[in-house]
Formats: C-alpha cells, structure tokens, sequence
C-alpha cells in the first residue's frame, strides 16, 4: 500500500479542496452521515515539479490491524488552505 501524507499552513483558500470541503459541509449540516461523490484530484495538491521535495519510508497503517506493509510519502512544502476550509 502507498499513502501520501501533506502538511497545511493557513492562508488563501484552496480551489482543489473545495469539493472536499463543499461535501463535508453538507454532512455536518444533515447531522448524519451521508454517501456522496466528487470529483477530487489528489495529484493537485502536489508541490509543483520545481519544489517537490519528499520523505519515503516504510511504515504500518496507523490503525488496527496496524500492518507493517506501507509506503509513506510525506510531502515537505506546506499545502495553502483557508481557516474557513480546516
């Protein structure tokens, strides 16, 4: 299994989370959980080219069963995101 983990700093609103955050919204607003779609691309929040630096290392899930089969890829540059969007 291969997971990617990004850090976030406050500041503008970030137009490539809003779909997440727009289907969020509208569970806490139900008061239940829901099904939804959207159409989200992970591979935009990525650094660009120019400025990607990461860490790879070789880890377990973070909840049971825990295996220890992952590969974790933690992005170092901080994704923008909204107070409003957190």
């Amino acid at each position: 299994m291969k997971y990617v983990r990004f850090y976030f700093q406050l500041g503008k609103q970030n137009k490539d989370l809003k779909p997440l955050v727009d289907a969020v919204s509208k569970m806490e607003a139900a008061g239940k959980p829901m099904e939804f779609k959207m159409n989200l691309q992970i591979s935009r929040l990525y650094p660009p080219e120019t400025s990607r630096r990461f860490a790879r290392y070789l880890g377990s899930l973070t909840t049971p069963t825990c295996d220890e089969r992952v590969v974790w890829t933690v992005f170092m540059n901080p994704v923008e995101i909204a107070p409003s969007q957190v």
